[in-house]
């Protein structure tokens, strides 16, 4: 329970601030997480029978009602090194993405990544002649310098070092943060029917941000990767990701732009 302690010491310790939970998946899991967090107002535990995966239970659990009352949303896996989590800085973190406006980020990933955006890679400006990659900037705002990183001043004449960069891409786990805006639009886009949550950072994550996806490097994460969920026999992406596809197929693309998305949501 080592990240469970890191992650309660690093977030504001009221529960009017910072609210927990912690969804066990091991069930060896659940009598060490009761005891670690025995007594926190903050911190709720809840057991799901069948062992739903980690955005089922977000679309169950994680209402736009109970998001609304907070800054951010914070849908962390729990195999996060904890050095790198009490080094990380919450309440600087959602003023960097609340001055750029960027409603859904992820700091940088010092783990290792199918996406090579995430950990900083590939990643390059977008000149006016220049061709940009998978992973360049989207159009940079006006306040973006020319370089496409995103600097950000917290008072007069103090300028702070790179805090990050807008991509393309930004990853439904390990450590995505939301807005609370952006949760609701991306919670009413999560299938509650369908449990591994496929197509959330390929479909609902650009479209809920407008395109506006950051990469914050100024406080990096590094990620265990540590598969338990996803290693045993019940883990079927291709099913739920076919009939993603099928549901999305009714939603084009001048809708998506225009906000007037066709969807077939189950709630």
């Amino acid at each position: 329970m080592t990240f469970v302690a890191a992650l309660l010491g690093t977030f504001p310790p009221t529960p009017e601030r910072a609210v927990f939970f912690f969804f066990p998946y091991e069930p060896e899991a659940v009598a060490p997480l009761l005891d670690a967090v025995c007594g926190d107002l903050r911190v709720h535990v809840i057991v799901a029978p069948g062992r739903p995966m980690k955005w089922w239970l977000l679309k169950h659990y994680i209402t736009p009602d109970v998001a609304s009352a907070f800054d951010a949303v914070y849908p962390w896996d729990a195999d996060i090194d904890p050095d790198t989590v009490r080094a990380f800085d919450p309440d600087g973190y959602v003023k960097v993405i609340r001055h750029h406006g960027a409603p859904i980020s992820q700091p940088l990933n010092l783990g290792p990544s199918a996406w090579g955006v995430t950990q900083g890679r590939e990643v390059q400006p977008c000149g006016s002649g220049d061709k940009c990659a998978r992973t360049a900037l989207w159009t940079a705002p006006k306040r973006a310098a020319p370089d496409g990183s995103v600097r950000v001043q917290y008072a007069a004449g103090e300028a702070s070092a790179e805090d990050g960069r807008w991509v393309d891409f930004v990853e439904c786990g390990p450590f995505p943060v939301l807005e609370a805006t952006a949760w609701e639009c991306v919670w009413r886009m999560l299938q509650a029917d369908l449990s591994t949550g496929w197509g959330v950072d390929l479909v609902a994550f650009p479209y809920c941000s407008r395109g506006r996806l950051a990469l914050i490097t100024r406080w990096p994460l590094r990620h265990a990767d540590h598969k338990s969920a996803s290693s045993g026999h019940e883990w079927c992406p291709i099913l739920e990701k076919r009939e993603y596809l099928r549901r999305f197929s009714h939603a084009t693309l001048p809708a998506m732009k225009t906000g007037a998305l066709a969807w077939t949501v189950l709630e």
